[in-house]
């Protein structure tokens, strides 16, 4: 692993996922690990080229977490518990180790 790759990774803990930053204590299938939240307004939807416009109707959140603090990766269309609200994956990225998994409460 390159010098790069693993400052990303040092990075990740210590500040994307510090909870004096970014981010909470959350239950993410079963695992209890720091992630940041955030719900998606109309807009956010109708700009985002990953859902269009069926995405509009329900609620929508993006979960940013480390890869490495869940099971399994999540994949798109599966169910994801998220603090015990169940909701579909709509798209899961990931850069570098850091997850944005994008969850969607209609099925895809």
């Amino acid at each position: 692993m390159s010098k790069f790759r693993q400052m990303v990774q040092k990075d990740l803990k210590n500040i994307f996922l510090n909870p004096q930053e970014f981010a909470d204590l959350h239950n993410l299938n079963g695992s209890e690990c720091m992630a940041s939240v955030q719900a998606l307004t109309n807009k956010d939807m109708l700009v985002s080229s990953t859902t269009g416009l069926d995405g509009i109707t329900g609620q929508t959140v993006n979960v940013y977490c480390a890869l490495a603090d869940l099971e399994e990766r999540p994949t798109h269309g599966k169910l994801f518990t998220l603090d015990s609200e169940t909701y579909y994956v709509v798209n899961v990225e990931d850069n570098m180790g850091m997850l944005k998994i994008m969850l969607g409460e209609n099925q895809p």
